[in-house]
């Protein structure tokens, strides 16, 4: 498969490996690269704010991270 990118981001919901083979072509191509794992923390993070008023912690957010 061949990625042509302007000014684009890939998103790619895929949590292992992190670094997958279209994340790597899409970066190659100029695009922003997305893992699923910074996609499932930043949805997380957002939910928690709607419901909570306030943001995770960031240090809450890096443990996870770190584990996953």
């Amino acid at each position: 498969m061949s990625i042509v990118v302007v000014g684009s981001v890939a998103l790619d919901t895929v949590y292992t490996p992190r670094n997958t083979k279209f994340l790597r072509d899409a970066r190659a191509a100029g695009a922003l690269g997305v893992d699923g794992v910074e996609m499932f923390l930043r949805q997380a993070n957002m939910q928690f704010k709607l419901w909570k008023g306030r943001p995770i912690p960031t240090e809450i957010l890096k443990e996870f991270a770190q584990r996953l």
